[in-house]
């Protein structure tokens, strides 16, 4: 089985998190994709956010009409932070079987120099980076000459095999969850365009997001 793993922390989920694994979905030609809640990434600072509990019931009910996009709690259930190259490694030894794909966006790939072990995670695994509008990524901006090793495509026909990493160009919308938390904390009627009905009213059922908050450091 041919699995993506988009992972974040989903605060909340957004309709640019389903796009985004329904294209990866379809042009890798995967068997399904993992939207796979964090705890909280550890190479972020920490900042307020959603309860885990909230972020994975928003992440269920965002991905019920999908046939091939899923839900996991795999992350949370691990014991102490988590990351991004042990997550994987732990994947490969819990499902032998199948062939996982790293998916990120381009402002992670902008940052993934502070990741733990970067240098395992590229080599271990397939990544695939996809340029999210306002976080374009060009190659000279990478450190250490990560450009080397990540190749810049707008096909999806290729095998996932390690080490193998793209940057994948994709009309992506331009929706983050920085702007979904504003807009509802601001009262705005819009982000039913942003998120699905189903989050929508979880969130207005809970009361998620309704105090200011600061949004110069986004928990995305």
């Amino acid at each position: 089985m041919r699995i993506g793993v988009l992972g974040g922390t989903f605060d909340p989920v957004h309709r640019g998190h389903t796009y985004i694994a329904n294209r990866v979905l379809q042009l890798l030609n995967l068997d399904r994709v993992l939207l796979m809640v964090s705890p909280l990434p550890p190479h972020k600072k920490r900042c307020n956010i959603a309860g885990q509990h909230h972020r994975y019931a928003m992440a269920a009910l965002e991905v019920l009409a999908e046939s091939h996009i899923y839900a996991s709690a795999f992350e949370l259930q691990l014991q102490g932070p988590s990351y991004t190259v042990e997550t994987m490694a732990l994947l490969r030894k819990s499902y032998p079987e199948s062939h996982f794909c790293f998916i990120g966006g381009s402002d992670s790939l902008s940052e993934i120099h502070v990741w733990k072990n970067h240098t395992a995670l590229l080599r271990d695994n397939c990544c695939i980076f996809v340029q999210r509008p306002g976080a374009e990524m060009e190659f000279g901006h990478l450190p250490n000459n990560f450009h080397r090793n990540i190749e810049k495509t707008k096909l999806g026909s290729f095998e996932i095999q390690p080490g193998q990493s793209f940057l994948l160009e994709i009309e992506a919308p331009d929706i983050s969850s920085t702007n979904v938390r504003k807009s509802l904390a601001e009262g705005k009627n819009q982000t039913s365009c942003l998120v699905s009905p189903l989050v929508l009213d979880y969130i207005q059922k809970y009361r998620l997001y309704e105090e200011n908050e600061t949004f110069a450091n986004p928990c995305l």
